[in-house]
């Protein structure tokens, strides 16, 4: 969504009240049972059950980590380039 709002849709300051689905933070890969984050950094993303100020205190804080350039793959392309 890149953080913009759907056609017909009237913007909120309150995530929990905006349309969407509800996704799990954490999801279960259904064959090797890893568990792996399942996230977005959208305006309205919040973590259900938590005071929203909480909820944006340790979204920052995964999105900090999961962005840290220790933990990151930065690549310099070059024509002929493949990553996966």
């Amino acid at each position: 969504s890149g953080g913009y709002v759907r056609a017909g849709v009237t913007p909120t300051e309150d995530p929990r009240t905006a349309p969407g689905t509800l996704h799990p933070l954490v999801r279960v890969h259904p064959e090797t049972g890893r568990r792996g984050l399942y996230l977005g950094r959208r305006r309205n993303a919040y973590i259900a059950g938590l005071p929203l100020e909480e909820s944006d205190a340790l979204l920052d804080e995964i999105w900090r980590h999961a962005t840290d350039d220790r933990l990151t793959w930065r690549h310099h392309w070059r024509p002929g380039d493949l990553v996966l």
